[in-house]
């Protein structure tokens, strides 16, 4: 993916991220051969991964939720 791309994409999360928002990337990744005799690792499979886009998902934060963060803040 190109870089302007990127950088318009990562814009994007923060803007919704701010908005409170919860943001889910979704990608995928051809993986060639047989699943059960191909040895596949974490490293290898987060790798290369084609970009489909952002699942936003509205969460209102809870009362509690409030008063929890001054919690950890303090």
């Amino acid at each position: 993916m190109e870089a302007k791309k990127i950088y318009l994409i990562k814009n994007k999360i923060d803007q919704l991220a701010k908005e409170g928002f919860r943001i889910v990337g979704v990608g995928y990744k051809n993986i060639k051969g047989d699943l059960e005799e191909t040895k596949i690792s974490i490293e290898n499979l987060s790798r290369d991964i084609i970009f489909v886009g952002l699942i936003v998902l509205k969460d209102h934060l809870r009362q509690e939720a409030k008063q929890s963060i001054e919690t950890c803040r303090s």
